[in-house]
Formats: C-alpha cells, structure tokens, sequence
C-alpha cells in the first residue's frame, strides 16, 4: 500500500483483513497497520477513532464479504441444488484464516463476539433454509444446518491448509451422504 494517495477506509479494512489473514488477530494494532500501509497515525485516526472502533469495522467488513456478499450470489442461482453447490464454491473460496481470526478477537472483543454470534446465527438459518427448498422438514433441515455448520467451521480448524478444491471434494461428498 505505499505511494503518496490518502487511504480510503475501505483500504485501511483490506489492510486489517489481510493483517488478520496473514498474521492473525495479535497483528491488529495501529502501529502494525500504519507500518504496514507506510502511513502515519494520524492518517489512520483519519477514519478510525480508535483501535476498537478499527476492530468493529473489520469485523463488520468480514461479515459483508464472507456472508451478505456470498449468501447474494448463492440466491443468484436457480435450484436449490444448485444454490448449494454455489454455496459449496462461494465458501470454499473464501480465505479460512480470516474467519479463525474473527473468532480469536471475538475472545477479546464483546462487540465483535456479539457480531460473530449473528453471523453465525444468519449463516445457518440460511442453510437451513435452502436445505427446506430442498424437500427436508425445517426442524430437520435447522439441525443438518447446525451439524454442517460446525463441520465447517472445525474443517478449517483441523485442516487449514486444505484447498479450495479439497473443501468442495468434501462437501459434494457430504451431500451424496445424505441422499442415501
């Protein structure tokens, strides 16, 4: 990010992202990330008041683009077959430490654990909703959303190096399981 343009605030939240992707939740202070962006303080208090209310926007920035944006292209598509296998893409490709990280600050920020228990909440309501446009009874289709979920989120725990390929290889499998 060097070079003599003012930073917008959205480029001071890739900057938070990328911090948390590359180096996790401990690399988020204003000293990293105005070394980072060869900028001064002030430059960052431009647009963040202070480190907290930086920590709230990045997280807020997380749930535009690994939720709201995702779940907009997945309802973009046409069966729900089909919006599950755009789900399968859509999230395979989405860069896991980022989310490992939001959950890291979520130990140490209220707000931010509060916005992790929403996205949580959204990402599996709405599983479980293109699991009933399927044909599975809603209470059915919340607790495969709630299993899934999990299987999700303990997948990038366990295998964090896993491809995007790899992820979608296991999901398409995880979906020939339940038509059996």
């Amino acid at each position: 990010m060097p070079g003599s343009g003012r930073l917008k605030k959205a480029d001071w939240l890739d900057l938070g992202l990328a911090l948390l992707a590359e180096s996790g939740p401990d690399s988020l202070t204003i000293e990293t990330a105005c070394q980072k962006a060869n900028r001064s303080k002030g430059s960052f208090y431009h647009h963040f008041e202070t480190i907290d209310a930086y920590l709230l926007a990045i997280a807020e920035a997380w749930q535009e683009r690994h939720t709201e944006a995702v779940i907009r292209q997945v309802e973009a598509a046409g069966t729900p077959e089909e919006r599950l296998e755009a789900l399968n893409i859509a999230t395979s490709l989405l860069d896991q430490r980022i989310g490992q990280g939001m959950r890291g600050l979520a130990t140490r920020h209220p707000g931010i654990a509060e916005l992790c228990a929403a996205v949580d909440r959204r990402r599996t309501a709405f599983l479980a909703g293109l699991h009933a446009m399927a044909g599975i009874p809603p209470e059915t289709a919340m607790v495969l959303a709630r299993i899934e979920y999990a299987a999700f989120l303990g997948l990038s725990i366990l295998e964090p190096q896993s491809t995007p390929a790899e992820r979608q290889a296991l999901y398409r499998h995880f979906l020939a399981l339940l038509k059996r």
